[in-house]
Order: structure tokens, then C-alpha cells, then sequence
């Protein structure tokens, strides 16, 4: 009776360990290292690693690795456990982790009026929606598809 009480006590402390990430864990550590590979790549003038030279890729692979296992560590996981629970997510567990990585890529959005500019050349106004900042409508776009000709049909 003492061994099969000891092989589920380790089989439940085992699967808590698994369980401490969730797919919205998973999505900040995958942002925060997106972030920490950004800084780095900015660090090295955004160039592709064919554009670096042998030492410079290798610094820069190192310092990618080294930022990873970072952000990994403290999320309060390691490599090991990460690195596996992301091999074995399930379907429901990725699409979460998506749908969790959408959100953090959402800025806050406010509500505001959209700001109209004056300006261009063609003094019409350009409107900027909201501070989200979506998309920009150009003025000479607009006139230039009110000023172009229609096309005639001959007869």
C-alpha cells in the first residue's frame, strides 16, 4: 500500500509542475522574448545574419540564447519544461495562446474624436482615426479618385 501511495504522490506533484504554465503564460514569455530578441537585433543595426560577419552572428545567437533563458527563468520555469510544454500543447492550448498573444499585442484603445489636419498640398484635410491609430486617409488619394475622368464607351 506505502509504494502505490508514493508513485501517486510523485505522479500529482509531477503533473503540478507540468501545470504551471498555461497558454497565457506561454504568451507573455513568447512577447517578453520577442522584445529581449528586438533589443537585440537593434543592437546589431537590424541586419540579417548573412549582412554580419561569423564573430558577429555568433555574439548575436549568444546573446538571443542567453536573453531567452532569461525571460524563460523568469517566468519562474525552465528551458526543459518550457521547451516540452510547447511540444505538446494541444489544439485548444494553442488556439488560447493565440487568442492570449492577440491581447497582449492590443494597445489600449480610447475613445476619441479623429483629429483632422490641414496642410497637404491639395488644402484638403487629412483625417487620423482615433488614438489607435489605425489608418491614415490621404487627401490627394481621395481627390484624385474624385478628379480622374470616367472612362467613355465608344459606340
Amino acid at each position: 500500500m506505502m509504494p502505490l501511495a508514493l508513485s501517486v504522490a510523485l505522479c500529482v506533484s509531477s503533473a503540478g509542475e507540468s501545470g504551471e504554465l498555461t497558454p497565457d503564460k506561454v504568451a507573455q514569455i513568447r512577447a517578453d522574448r520577442d522584445k529581449a530578441y528586438a533589443e537585440i537585433d537593434k543592437k546589431y543595426g537590424g541586419r540579417k545574419p548573412a549582412e554580419l560577419t561569423a564573430a558577429d552572428q555568433r555574439a548575436r545567437e549568444q546573446a538571443r540564447s542567453a536573453a531567452s533563458l532569461e525571460v524563460i527563468k523568469k517566468a519562474g520555469t525552465d528551458d526543459k519544461t518550457f521547451s516540452r510544454y510547447e511540444a505538446t500543447m494541444s489544439r485548444d492550448e494553442h488556439a488560447a495562446e493565440l487568442k492570449a498573444e492577440a491581447k497582449l499585442k492590443q494597445t489600449p484603445a480610447t475613445e476619441s474624436e479623429p483629429e483632422i489636419t490641414y496642410g497637404n498640398d491639395s488644402n484638403e484635410p487629412v483625417i487620423t482615426e482615433g488614438a489607435a491609430g489605425a489608418q491614415m486617409k490621404s487627401a490627394k488619394k481621395a481627390a484624385a479618385k474624385k478628379a480622374s475622368p470616367k472612362k467613355r464607351s465608344r459606340k
